[in-house]
């Protein structure tokens, strides 16, 4: 091989090469740029190549040699040898040349070496330089011959790979010369080499045709026969040898990090060229990184990363947010926490001992990745990252034509090395990469959603005679600058059939009340019923409690924790009545413990150092600075729910209830009309705040489907929302009978600013035709008819429209369907289509909380004016984010379904615990009244007050009621 001689030349020899053509011999010699200098060769001026580029063309440079011009061979920018003229071989008989066999050790040896009878000006033998593979031969030049090509063959490399190497065996003083094109086939492999090539020279008869010269030297193929090919083929082992094999799972090539695509592609298989193309963003280069990282720092094995247009810290910093894993953005701008400091200090061990090798620089061209590949040995993989489809001229990996080239140069050293080779593409042109016709095209295509891990992205695996092999779906996720596997979720994997017993717990009569012991409330209110597997859905910040459809269906659990201190129960004075203004703790009517899964204790609250208890409403003073449109990083931190410090949010609100009541003079009545006509645009600013340093954007204006456009001015749309005028049929035909009921109507608090906990899709929604549900999506379903529903003690999930034929639910719905079907009371929602898109809990989540704190301080201060005022934000909030031109921020009317559709499916989780317990439902009306009857006092069921996770009565009668009371 070509670097082979480099170094024999290095070495202080000359090689000697010769080509055929033209009906004679050209000779030249290769020595080191020293020597070339010490025989008079000018270098200056003279062509310079990459060896790369000079291995394709050498029989082209070895005849430019010949003739008298001077060629030198450069690794990088150095020069490394030099090709010169060897006018005193120039007559010889090519009949008598040798050809090179198995390359002979590199090791001096004079004695038992030295060649038999050489011609006096020769101190070696030349070596005879084919006709680069790739390069054309120029119009009546014959091919170059490759003598002794058999001798070496093995079937791991393929045949144009063995005879390039053998080819270009150095002939370096004092070391063997290599047996001609026939040796004998019982050649002793001990023999003496130099023998039998001095006796076929003294042998040769110097007037032989051109004619034999010309068939003497005509290259002769390697034919692989199947059976070599099969060997060095991956193949499963049989059952039986497997079972004694530790690797029997092995893959047969290397792994990517990436179980869907290893199991696609069976990893990185040597020989084969991998083009990853995708648009910028997609993750082509997070990919590039992955197989690189797996590779080196796994299972130890070297490779070469070609980095054109990055740089060395670029592809170390990803390595290591990618392999921690840690935040990528705050690793390269030095804000990481101590314990992330330190797993980041783990991995950076890790690296020292990697075999990673990177070569960076703007300079760097495939003439100089192939002159690197043998500088390190073993080589596993090759990595270039990456190929730019628009042109730059500072960087030649770039514009199509520079690629077209890249391609096939790399797709070749992937065969010639028997090397696996994986280049990134910033681009997914579908016609760009058409041309190409590379052998193996991976494309990365993003759907815009995003999930809690990171974004969807799907990879179609294209063979270049075969077409699309299979798609994939992987998980970009760009905050630790890697790819992930995507798992898709069935909800009913682990559904079973209940035993009747089970059944019987669950659905109790209403005459047997159920003796199921009784929780304490959460802090958070009841969330969309979903499979437990998806209750790690992360919330938009740190520290969220985490609702399962369990804790969601006990979240109004009774008996109540007992009553704090009143001093506990107290809010913070207003700053005018505090000489000295100090951080005040937000209030705490009374302990929330947490749900089931976080312990059974309540949650600590830090006590503050000074607590004013306040007794009645206090008027805040005057000129209260302009509502601020952003937060301050401290107001934003926070271990925990509980004790996180909302006050710069929540004064918000309370400095637009002081600016209203200075404008109208203290007309409380006045200054809550103004309050409520500003509550649109105050809301959404309160909004905006409270997303600075959220994990999650909400989109502004995507493309309205047709389903969800209204048909009129004061219609509706197409979806089926859950709102409901439910009433129990069999306790209606007891009451003919005569039977009287007493009933009390409870009121649920603030059931849309409960509803804000809820899963949102963050994108626009896409089809998929396939239907299907997947708990981190998000959206509107298609069911072919409604669910059967044959519970008449219960009211149906999806209301009571009777409609027939195909029916378009919310994701709400939809999961209520699914929990209800946990339960045992309906079978699973059967979806033929959805248009989802990734969805998330923690989008409104800060909101709500700083809604429902703001909404609990006016509660105990018993202020009506910010009651009202906080109760237009989240209702209008909601009523405003469809088709409505009034608020011009967000008009999501899928959102607005999945929130008004979370408020019920909140309210049936209160009437299905009130079932439980022994209680009769005797109406449900909309999404905050439940009317019960039964013998069970209802406070052992719920808490009764004022706060989200209370319920407090809104009337008491008898049925059936007279005439005369109107109803």
């Amino acid at each position: 091989m070509l670097p082979q001689l480099v170094r024999a030349a290095g070495a202080g020899g000359s090689v000697p090469l010769t080509r055929k053509g033209e009906g004679r011999e050209f000779r030249a010699l290769l020595v080191s740029p020293q020597a070339a200098e010490e025989a008079g060769v000018d270098l200056a001026g003279v062509p310079a190549w990459p060896t790369a580029e000079a291995r394709k063309k050498l029989g082209e440079l070895v005849q430019a040699a010949a003739d008298g011009s001077p060629q030198v061979l450069r690794r990088h920018k150095t020069a490394v040898a030099v090709l010169i003229p060897d006018t005193a071989v120039a007559g010889t008989n090519p009949a008598a040349v040798p050809g090179p066999a198995a390359m002979p050790p590199a090791v001096p040896s004079t004695a038992a070496a030295e060649p038999a009878a050489p011609p006096a000006p020769l101190p070696h033998a030349p070596v005879s330089v084919p006709q680069a593979p790739r390069t054309a031969p120029p119009t009546g030049t014959p091919k170059a011959s490759v003598p002794g090509t058999e001798a070496a063959a093995t079937p791991q490399r393929p045949a144009s790979d063995v005879a390039l190497a053998q080819a270009a065996a150095p002939a370096v003083p004092g070391i063997a010369e290599p047996v001609g094109p026939n040796p004998p086939a019982a050649s002793a492999p001990g023999a003496a080499p130099a023998a039998a090539p001095a006796a076929a020279s003294d042998a040769a008869p110097p007037a032989a045709p051109p004619a034999a010269a010309t068939v003497a030297a005509a290259p002769r193929r390697r034919l692989a026969p199947l059976a070599d090919v099969l060997a060095a083929f991956p193949t499963t082992s049989p059952a039986s040898d497997a079972a004694d094999r530790d690797d029997a799972l092995a893959l047969p090539g290397l792994s990517t990090g990436l179980t869907a695509l290893d199991q696609a592609l069976g990893g990185l298989q040597p020989g084969r060229f991998h083009l990853v193309a995708g648009a910028p963003g997609a993750g082509a280069s997070l990919l590039a990184v992955a197989a690189a990282r797996t590779t080196a720092l796994t299972h130890h094995q070297p490779v070469l990363y070609a980095a054109s247009g990055l740089t060395s810290a670029d592809v170390l910093a990803r390595t290591i947010a990618a392999h921690t894993p840690v935040d990528y953005r705050r690793l390269r701008a030095g804000t990481l926490t101590p314990d992330e400091r330190q797993a980041v200090a783990d991995t950076t061990q890790l690296i020292t001992g990697a075999p990673l090798f990177i070569d960076d620089g703007t300079d760097l061209t495939t003439a100089a990745i192939a002159s690197t590949v043998p500088d390190v040995p073993n080589l596993a993989l090759l990595v270039v990252d990456r190929l730019q489809a628009a042109h730059d001229p500072r960087l030649p990996l770039s514009g199509p034509t520079a690629i077209a080239d890249a391609v096939q140069a790399l797709a070749h050293l992937a065969r010639t090395h028997h090397l696996p080779v994986l280049a990134a593409l910033d681009t997914d042109d579908a016609a760009l990469l058409q041309s190409l016709a590379a052998d193996l095209t991976l494309t990365l295509t993003s759907d815009g959603t995003r999930t809690q891990d990171g974004t969807r992205t799907e990879l179609t695996i294209t063979e270049r005679d075969l077409g699309p092999l299979t798609t994939l779906t992987l998980t970009a996720d760009l905050a630790h600058a890697r790819l992930t596997d995507y798992t898709p979720f069935d909800p009913y994997a682990d559904a079973r059939d209940l035993t009747p017993a089970e059944h019987d717990a669950l659905n109790p009569s209403p005459s047997t009340p159920d003796d199921h012991p009784t929780t304490s409330a959460p802090t958070s209110p009841p969330t969309a019923p979903q499979a437990p597997q998806s209750a790690s859905a992360a919330a938009g910040d740190a520290g969220v409690p985490v609702t399962t459809p369990e804790a969601a269906e006990d979240a109004f659990s009774a008996p109540p924790a007992p009553a704090a201190p009143a001093a506990q129960q107290a809010t913070a004075a207003a700053p005018a009545q505090v000489p000295q203004p100090q951080p005040q703790p937000q209030p705490q009517p009374q302990p929330q413990p947490q749900p089931a899964a976080a312990g059974p204790g309540p949650v600590s609250v830090a006590e503050p150092a000074e607590v004013v208890p306040v007794t009645a409403p206090v008027v805040p003073p005057t000129g209260a600075p302009a509502l601020p449109t952003s937060a301050p990083a401290a107001a934003r931190r926070g271990a925990t729910y509980a004790s996180r410090d909302y006050s710069y949010f929540t004064e918000m609100i309370t400095g637009a209830v002081e600016r209203a009541l200075e404008e109208h003079g203290g007309d409380a009545e006045a200054a809550t009309e103004a309050l409520v006509k500003q509550a649109i645009p105050n809301g959404m600013e309160l909004f905006e705040a409270t997303r600075v340093g959220g994990n999650y954007e909400h989109t502004v204006y995507p493309e309205t489907l047709e389903f969800l456009r209204k048909k009129t001015k004061d219609g509706v749309d197409e979806i089926w929302e859950g709102r409901h005028k439910w009433e129990n049929t069999q306790l209606t035909e007891r009451l003919l009978d005569g039977v009287t009921v007493s009933v009390t109507a409870l009121d649920t608090n603030a059931s849309y600013l409960s509803a804000f906990k809820t899963h949102l899709p963050i994108g626009g929604l896409r089809h998929d035709p396939d239907g299907g549900f997947d708990p981190k999506r998000s959206g509107i379903y298609r069911l072919p008819e409604r669910p059967t529903w044959n519970h008449p003690e219960l009211p149906d999930p999806i209301g009571n429209r009777r409609e027939t034929g195909p029916v378009l639910l919310d994701g709400a719905t939809i999961r209520l369907l699914i929990r209800c079907h946990k339960l045992g009371l309906c079978a699973p929602p059967h979806i033929t289509e959805s248009w989802t898109s990734g969805a998330t809990e923690g989008l409104l989540e800060k909101f709500r909380r700083v809604l429902t704190e703001a909404r609990n301080t006016a509660i105990t201060n018993g202020d009506d004016i910010t009651l009202e005022y906080i109760k237009a934000m989240y209702s209008k909030f909601v009523s405003t984010i469809g088709e409505s031109s009034v608020n011009r921020d967000i008009r999501r009317p899928d959102w607005m379904h999945i929130i008004r559709s979370q408020a019920f499916a909140n309210l049936w989780f209160k009437a299905h615990r009130a079932h439980k317990h022994g209680l009769t439902i005797v109406r449900v009306r909309g999404t905050d009244e439940l009317h019960i009857t039964g013998d069970t006092d209802w406070r052992t069921v719920f808490k009764e007050g004022r706060l989200t996770t209370e319920l407090k009565i809104k009337d008491q009668y008898t049925l059936p009621r007279s005439r005369k009371s109107g109803h």
